[in-house]
């Protein structure tokens, strides 16, 4: 038994669909999360302490290195595992974050997740919105 060619046109509408799906489904758990934290976590002021390089990607990036007090006034300092271009880090400035009480590690950088949350709901939506355009397109040929 022989398994019947699928038409390009055909496949890249599929791989398209997928790649919106999963796209969409990492902007939804980021945004999970983030709504756990906010709901369960406390609000703190972080410092930017210093900047780890990245030396794991072909461009320069970096992780920011933050420091800040607990609601017990217990000091904590994190390498946050978000890279970014090093521009966008200052050494000294301060950043909102969420963290939870339980573990004051496991932190939130809210403008850096919101962002990651808007580009993935991006990129979902117009894979996706390309893969239908695809089948479309191969269902009126």
């Amino acid at each position: 038994m022989t398994i019947p060619a699928i038409p390009e046109d055909l496949l890249f509408a599929l791989i398209c669909l997928l790649l919106g799906g999963l796209f969409l489904r990492k902007a939804s758990q980021l945004h999970q999360k983030q709504q756990h934290l906010l709901t369960h976590g406390l609000s703190a002021t972080a410092t930017i302490v210093r900047l780890e390089d990245n030396p794991s990607t072909d461009h320069r990036t970096y992780f920011p290195v933050l420091r800040f007090q607990t609601a017990t006034q217990e000091t904590v300092t994190v390498c946050y595992p978000h890279s970014k271009r090093r521009y966008q880090f200052r050494v000294g400035e301060p950043l909102q974050i969420q963290y939870y009480p339980a573990t004051p590690t496991e932190i939130l950088v809210l403008s850096y997740n919101q962002s990651d949350i808007v580009i993935y709901r991006w990129l979902g939506r117009a894979t996706g919105l390309l893969g239908v355009v695809a089948i479309l397109a191969y269902m009126l040929a």
